[in-house]
């Protein structure tokens, strides 16, 4: 780090602005939450309303997108903290940053190699900037309930069956904590050209502790997408774009899509928690982590102590997918309780106030976090052992049933853009096998994009949406979240260019 870390410089900017008492004559209307009810105001606080401000009322809080003040120097010392190029302050949420990050680095037409177990931004990126995908083997451990990285030989494979291939989109580490060979994937990578976007949302404290998987900048991919809102304590919707090395000519571009993509009237609170997180986790990062991750470590031996309930730990590094793990980030295997994860959640929420990060059919996921405390930690363990006690299955059922598991097509039939923009119907769920999708089906619990739009439909798929889709915690982001009807293609109202077709001159 080259730059003084200790200073806050958008934090600063905005007291000295609150200082002056300048009358309120622009946006936002609360008026220095003046405007709002008391009763509202009297709950929140007065002092955030003074600092929610719009970029038009002067120089002296700069503006997100022409940046030369005080926004500028917040994003130089982010970049300095992670040894970035450039970083760009995202108020969208890290969703956005990861479709800024596809549209810059990948032109119409241009096949990125990707997993199936991206997040659901990942395929709108795809469909904004008209890329297609190239999807590696897709491995679902049944036993484990959860879908496996791509490995090096995967990467390999289909670097030698694209040569055509532009980018390579990674997710580290996985939904479950899990990190590729990252730094081995990206040096592949660039020797044959790619550009490297890693959407690192759940590992952006990685940068501060040597215990932790190596952070995405460090391995040198070229675009980073992180959610601080998720790791360093920043506000709902904080997250950064990372740029990696001189991006040349591509930098016009960046700034193009970043100033598309981002609102006019950008969050100074969230920009200010970033800045505030940043200076947090340059100046303390360390400490902080040795705590969660003693924490977390210690909450794992409890569990693993109890009956029916195991972690999966640093035993998944014995495993070609996985290069290191994130000891913050503990999943718990809940299938020998006899209970679903989805039930063991409900029941966490229902009877004992716990909510956890994420569940699944045989899994509970946990995010330990800087700031948790070390009772409820215990209190954790306790309504875990509770739940087993009350509600676990003390002798195995007598027939064992395996639900239906994600399926994926294998089959691209139109690019996704040309897919999601062409003439569509509804057609119900059951019906639409062999039909061409024309939405992204995303699965709410992990956003893991189940179909991408211009796929066929395939029957296994079905199978498993309407499984899912019969747990009361399962959702899907679609035009109908319980997915009784899904948007096809309507080939009847459709005329394509044969470009939009794949499958026609070797490919896929």
């Amino acid at each position: 780090m080259r730059l003084d870390q200790s200073t806050m410089p958008l934090i600063e900017a905005l007291d000295a602005y609150v200082r002056m008492g300048k009358a309120p004559f622009h946006i936002p209307g609360h008026k220095y939450g003046r405007g709002l009810l008391p009763e509202f105001r009297d709950r929140v606080g007065t002092e955030a309303f003074l600092r929610d401000l719009a970029s038009l009322v002067g120089p002296e809080i700069d503006s997100l997108h022409d940046a030369s003040g005080c926004i500028a120097r917040a994003q130089e010392l982010i970049a300095d903290a992670f040894d970035a190029s450039h970083s760009m302050m995202l108020v969208n949420g890290p969703d956005i940053g990861l479709q800024i990050a596809i549209m810059s680095g990948c032109d119409p037409d241009d096949e990125v190699i990707l997993s199936r177990n991206v997040h659901g931004s990942a395929a709108a990126g795809i469909v904004l900037s008209g890329a297609i995908p190239v999807f590696t083997p897709t491995n679902f451990d049944r036993e484990l309930g959860l879908l496996e990285n791509m490995t090096l030989v995967d990467l390999r494979k289909a670097i030698q069956q694209h040569p055509r291939a532009r980018a390579l989109l990674l997710m580290s580490p996985s939904h479950h904590g899990f990190a590729p060979d990252l730094d081995e994937m990206v040096e592949m990578a660039h020797q044959a050209g790619l550009k490297v976007i890693v959407d690192e949302r759940f590992g952006a404290h990685f940068r501060f502790h040597k215990k932790l998987p190596i952070s995405s900048i460090e391995a040198g991919a070229d675009f980073v997408v992180q959610d601080w809102h998720r790791c360093l304590g920043a506000l709902e919707q904080g997250a950064v774009l990372h740029v990696r090395a001189d991006p040349g000519d591509r930098w016009g571009r960046i700034r193009n899509v970043f100033q598309t993509m981002t609102t006019t009237s950008p969050s100074y609170l969230v920009m200010a928690s970033l800045d505030l997180a940043r200076h947090n986790a340059v100046q303390h990062g360390r400490e902080m982590l040795d705590h969660c991750i003693g924490l977390a470590r210690e909450i794992a031996g409890s569990i693993d102590r109890l009956k029916g309930l195991s972690v999966l730990g640093y035993e998944m590094l014995r495993r070609s997918d996985v290069d290191n793990i994130d000891s913050t980030r503990l999943t718990i295997s809940v299938t020998e309780s006899g209970l679903s994860g989805y039930r063991f959640s409900q029941l966490l929420e229902d009877e004992h106030d716990i909510t956890v990060d994420g569940a699944e059919e045989n899994n509970l996921i946990l995010s330990v976090g800087f700031q948790l405390s070390e009772e409820d930690a215990y209190r954790l363990i306790d309504a875990l052992e509770a739940v087993v006690e009350t509600y676990g299955r003390q002798t195995p059922l007598y027939v064992n049933v395996q639900r239906p598991y994600p399926v994926f097509s294998s089959k691209l039939v139109l690019s996704p853009r040309a897919a999601f923009f062409a003439a569509r119907r509804a057609v119900k769920l059951g019906d639409s096998v062999g039909s061409v999708c024309s939405e992204i089906v995303t699965h709410h619990t992990s956003g893991m994009p189940l179909i991408f739009p211009g796929e066929e439909i395939t029957s296994e798929m079905v199978d498993y949406v309407i499984a899912e889709g019969a747990r009361d915690a399962t959702e899907f982001w679609r035009n109908d979240p319980t997915l009784q009807v899904i948007q096809v293609v309507d080939e009847r109202r459709t005329i394509l260019h044969r470009s939009y077709l794949r499958g026609v001159g070797g490919d896929q």
